[in-house]
């Protein structure tokens, strides 16, 4: 054993030796080929230098003289030829319009300077001008709906308005059942409320609107006014219609008023029915009639059995409940046995805890 352990570790030290040597063989290369590489790199590097401080071929430097001769002249000519008309046409053009620019920018800006700033708005400015016009519309609404409503209608809606007012004065006073402090608690309450909307109106006041917001806002809501004042002059006076258009609305409302006419007629003064319509009408009612008689005869034998039936049954119940709730009918064995066995385990419970509550005043701790 001594002998082969001694074999396995010479193998181990000549394999680690062969190892180390062929890495260092590798390594060697490897820097060799490194140290090729950069010496042909810094060889390429010293070409290019040489070659920018070289000057440039012979035919490079004649076409780009020649270019710059051609420039040159090209140069020349053009300030010694005089525009053609339309140049010169377009570049007087060109400046009256620059100076009319210059004019206008000039006038605009004197009429923005002399101009006073707009005042800042509100935020809630635009809101309180819609409830306002929705306000008119509702106003105008209930006017015309008064001038129209019956004497009954009218005398029911003034008397729920009465009685809504009566309501809101006793939540806000208060009722002779009502107890002082239930009073003072729903008149501080309503107060509150009322403060409460007060400064948030007063915080929106204070509050300002963009200046940019507010000057495209207001200029569409001019715009929308005016087109809402353009409209009502329409309406108040309406343009003359053209010859046409009165000789078909004239004729659209004679044959409107000619068939209201005929339908009118036909309401007071009826035509007399067809057979048909006379025939069907009798059927009808004679069918009526048939129907009527059926609910006066008396009903069937079987019918009226079973109908007394349900209502003995029925009347059966009513009293066996009845002798329920009163304490009359005496339980069955059945609901007596577990009702036994209820009580008998509320006794085990109760004796249990009683146990437990001896326990722990014994040793000192308090039951729960």
């Amino acid at each position: 054993n001594g002998l082969e352990l001694t074999l396995l570790w010479r193998q181990r030290d000549e394999q680690q030796k062969m190892r180390t040597t062929s890495n260092s063989e590798i390594r060697s290369s490897q820097s060799i080929a490194r140290q090729h590489f950069a010496k042909v790199e810094s060889e390429r590097q010293i070409k290019i230098e040489a070659m920018k401080n070289e000057p440039p071929p012979v035919a490079m430097d004649h076409f780009a003289n020649q270019a710059k001769e051609k420039k040159r002249k090209s140069a020349l000519l053009m300030k010694k030829v005089e525009p053609s008309m339309a140049s010169q046409h377009f570049e007087k053009k060109h400046l009256e319009k620059q100076a009319s620019i210059r004019i206008q920018r000039r006038s605009v800006r004197n009429l923005v300077l002399e101009k006073e700033p707009d005042k800042p708005l509100p935020v809630n400015h635009f809101t309180k001008l819609g409830e306002q016009d929705m306000e008119e519309k509702a106003k105008s609404q209930r006017e015309l709906a008064h001038s129209v409503r019956p004497p009954g209608v009218a005398y029911f809606t003034d008397k729920a308005e009465d009685d809504k007012a009566k309501r809101l004065s006793q939540v806000y006073d208060g009722h002779d059942g009502m107890s002082v402090a239930t009073k003072y608690f729903n008149r501080l309450a309503l107060e509150k409320e009322t403060e409460r909307k007060r400064n948030a109106q007063k915080k929106q006041e204070q509050e300002h609107m963009p200046i940019a917001i507010q000057k495209f806002t207001v200029a569409e809501y001019e715009k929308r006014e005016k087109k809402k004042a353009e409209m009502q002059a329409l309406r108040d006076n309406p343009p003359e219609m053209s010859p046409g258009t009165a000789y078909f609305t004239n004729q659209m409302r004679d044959e409107k008023e000619r068939k209201r006419l005929e339908y009118q007629a036909m309401r007071d003064n009826p035509p007399p029915s067809s057979v048909a319509s006379e025939h069907f009408a009798k059927e009808r009612s004679k069918h009526q009639l048939e129907i009527e008689a059926r609910g006066v005869e008396p009903a069937p034998i079987a019918i009226k059995y079973f109908t007394n039936k349900a209502n003995e049954e029925r009347r059966m119940q009513k009293e066996a409940s009845e002798r329920w709730r009163s304490g009359q009918i005496e339980a069955s064995a059945a609901v007596k046995h577990f009702e036994k066995q209820k009580s008998a385990r509320e006794l085990k419970i109760q004796a249990s805890r009683a146990q437990i509550r001896d326990r722990s005043q014994r040793t000192g701790f308090t039951s729960v």
